[in-house]
């Protein structure tokens, strides 16, 4: 009798090996086919940004292309203004089954943007009497029409990710970029004026935008569940996060008041490369996201991410280690010596992206999970550092000031992250 209960009991273990094993490797499979799918898009977006970077290095001057970017930074800062937590709500909303919610978002961004867009009129009035930059002006004023719908990309991309539609995000992505790029090219080849450049790029922004938006909302099933908590989660994220996004974002207006266009410039080249270990982490991201976000608390979402983590770790360590040695070859090669410069910077921003990526998936839990203590505490923190401290290093060193309040943000970042994140995983447990 003990013997048949020990073969039973021995059978029942295997079994349930066996299935353990099984959905392992559906799992393993079906992170391996999305990851492809991203995989091969983000090296493309890289590839294409990568291009459009020397493409306006070679074909302008370093000014205009630091005006450029400064001008493109300012959508990101009036974004504050434009509840910056919605594309949240949407991830929230794709992933919880509460397709009604998304007409709402898209609406509620475009108003806020609206009022948002209203800022680039002040700038405008700056930079014509001020500055006596009659082009920047006009472009800013060009922008408040534009502007409501420039950022609805980040609601598309969060509800496309969410639905785990890993392969029509890809494809999307790659053409939006691929078409940026293109018009970009054209309009510097034929006319190398920034008017036209940004004028053209702010049309193809705004009817894709509206497209792909069109084309969700086509393709949405008859479910019209809506959920107003998690719509509000979107305000209240956006709210911790305007202070951060204000100053972030004013980096590059800093630079071109306490430096030049032309620091932004190389500033912005050396910060191609850990833009690269970036795109990765995203990459991996991208997959971990519907699941942790899906999970009932921490402690499930952690579990299914620890499944992984120590080959994130390695992945991460190779790859800084291979890229560190190849930065000063694709500088030197591709661009001109006036962006020499940016070589020790890259060098110096690439190591420490690379090695505090890691901790970044943890900050990505609790951001999951509606811990909402952490990211404002986290935002807040950052932002201030980085503005604050970088400001005082460029006063003393320059632009590698800048590099160096970079470097100390990483470390800080990441250790806050693992800090956190043990506290509020020792929390959860406790109720368990």
């Amino acid at each position: 009798m003990i013997y048949i209960q020990m073969i039973n009991l021995l059978t029942y273990q295997s079994q349930k090996t066996k299935m353990i094993i099984k959905n392992f490797k559906n799992i393993t499979n079906d992170l391996l086919k999305n990851l492809s799918f991203i995989m091969l898009s983000k090296f493309f977006i890289l590839f294409i940004g990568f291009l459009t970077s020397i493409t306006w290095a070679n074909f302008s001057d370093p000014d205009t292309y630091g005006k450029y970017l400064l001008f493109i930074s300012f959508f990101v800062f009036f974004n504050a203004f434009s509840l910056p937590g919605l594309p949240t709500s949407a991830q929230i909303s794709a992933a919880k089954g509460y397709d009604g919610n998304l007409l709402i978002i898209t609406k509620t961004k475009v108003f806020y943007s609206t009022i948002g867009s209203l800022g680039f009129i002040i700038l405008g009035i700056y930079y014509y009497f001020e500055k006596n930059d009659y082009p920047l002006s006009l472009l800013c004023i060009i922008s408040v029409v534009f502007y409501p719908f420039y950022n609805l990309d980040t609601i598309w991309d969060s509800w496309i990710n969410s639905k785990k539609e890993f392969f029509k995000l890809s494809i999307l992505q790659a053409l939006i970029s691929l078409i940026i790029f293109i018009s970009i090219v054209l309009t510097l080849f034929f006319f190398n004026n920034l008017l036209v450049v940004v004028f053209c790029l702010l049309i193809f922004k705004t009817i894709i935008n509206l497209l792909v938006l069109n084309y969700i909302k086509k393709s949405l099933s008859t479910n019209n569940r809506k959920d107003q908590n998690t719509i509000k989660y979107g305000f209240q994220l956006s709210y911790a996060l305007i202070i951060p996004i204000l100053l972030m974002s004013s980096e590059r207006f800093i630079i071109s008041e306490m430096l030049t266009y032309k620091d932004i410039s190389i500033f912005a080249i050396s910060s191609i490369f850990p833009g690269i270990i970036t795109a990765f982490y995203g990459v991996i991201n991208r997959i971990i996201t519907p699941y942790i976000t899906e999970a009932t608390d921490i402690i499930e979402a952690y579990r299914y991410l620890k499944k992984f983590l120590n080959l994130i770790i390695l992945f991460f360590l190779i790859v800084t280690i291979v890229g560190y040695f190849f930065i000063d070859l694709i500088i030197t090669t591709f661009y001109p010596k006036v962006f020499q410069e940016a070589i020790t910077y890259a060098q110096i921003l690439w190591i420490f992206c690379g090695i505090t990526a890691p901790a970044t998936y943890l900050a990505n839990i609790l951001r999951a999970q509606k811990i909402i203590k952490f990211s404002i505490y986290f935002e807040q923190a950052n932002s201030f550092l980085k503005i604050f401290l970088g400001i005082l290093m460029i006063y003393f060193f320059g632009l590698i000031g800048l590099v160096y309040t970079y470097c100390i943000a990483n470390l800080f970042g990441a250790l806050l992250f693992i800090l956190y994140f043990i506290y509020e995983y020792k929390k959860e447990y406790k109720k368990v």
